[in-house]
């Protein structure tokens, strides 16, 4: 009866470790080595590659990482070599609050979504879905003009960059914003698919909602997007996620993802945008970054733009 009970407990044990699956590097400081098995030659950790969890892991010097699994973040440090499967079931490290949770589940599941076009595809395809959320009419055929999902929501009171999909025809775009079913406050010429305002300087009232569109010509137009001049919303939002006990501890990165998440969950995806563009462009080769910007783009009907960052 002993045998088989120890049995038992090894049985469910292998069951648990294989459940575990995968982690993906969020975080690397040095140089940490990863060997995906017995005799195999080391490859160095970097952010965004996924691990194995049968593999094993070695830091040089004082370096160390941060890897996530499941909604859960795996410290790796000291030169001794480790089992990723040990580290994960060990004890301790961060204490995670509901917002952080939130945010881990949300990077380990946007750099999966952004790992493959026919993954983006599908995560473009489930959050379109939505899309009439920020824009009447988004899906509508008789619409020729589509406002970019990003020009939508809580807006901060600062140059803003509103753009939109394009029609065939001649002369410029003109670009307008208005009080919901109301007359234009503001109307543009546009020779390009996009226009950069300055929200400080055009006379919105704070927490009001407008309505942008554009048309071209007598038959070319967009639906209405609905826009907030929000900057409370924009710096309350900057202050929750600053001040939370984990973001103090997280790397600069991390810190940043942190930041375009909240902005996002509030709904200010110009902001958001704003984040995961420059950390892009400050780190093309970041792969964990990538992904993650690649999944958001996705989410604001960028397919083509998503694709080309993955």
């Amino acid at each position: 009866m002993k045998t088989f009970s120890t049995s038992l407990l090894l049985f469910l044990q292998s069951l648990y470790l294989s459940a575990q699956g995968s982690a993906h590097v969020l975080h690397v400081s040095g140089q940490v080595e990863y060997y995906s098995q017995h005799g195999a030659k080391p490859v160095l950790l970097s952010p965004g590659m996924e691990l194995d969890m049968k593999g094993k892991v070695r830091c040089k010097a004082s370096s160390s990482a941060k890897l996530l699994s499941n909604g859960k973040t795996i410290l790796v440090s000291g030169s001794k070599m480790r089992d990723l499967q040990d580290l994960a079931g060990a004890k301790g490290g961060e204490s995670n609050s509901g917002f952080t949770n939130r945010f881990l589940n949300f990077v380990e599941e946007s750099v999966k979504e952004g790992d493959s076009d026919e993954k983006l595809k599908e995560h473009h395809r489930q959050y379109m879905n939505k899309a009439s959320g920020g824009v009447k009419g988004y899906a509508s055929q008789a619409y020729a003009i589509r406002p970019l999902l990003i020009s939508t929501g809580k807006m901060p009171a600062a140059p803003v960059t509103f753009q939109w999909r394009g029609a065939q025809g001649e002369g410029p775009y003109t670009f307008s914003i208005a009080e919901p079913g109301g007359s234009a406050l503001l109307q543009v010429p546009v020779n390009d698919t996009m226009l950069t305002l300055d929200l400080s300087q055009v006379a919105l009232l704070p927490d009001e909602e407008y309505e942008w569109s554009v048309t071209r010509g007598s038959a070319a137009k967009s639906p209405a997007a609905t826009i907030m001049l929000a900057p409370s919303v924009v710096d309350a939002t900057k202050n929750n996620t600053t001040h939370q006990a984990n973001y103090k501890t997280a790397s600069p990165d991390e810190q940043q993802l942190m930041l375009a998440y909240a902005y996002e969950e509030a709904g200010c995806y110009q902001n958001a945008y704003q984040i995961y563009s420059a950390l892009h462009s400050a780190q093309p080769d970041n792969l964990l970054l990538r992904r993650v910007y690649a999944a958001f783009l996705a989410r604001m009907d960028m397919l083509g733009e998503a694709v080309k960052v993955k």
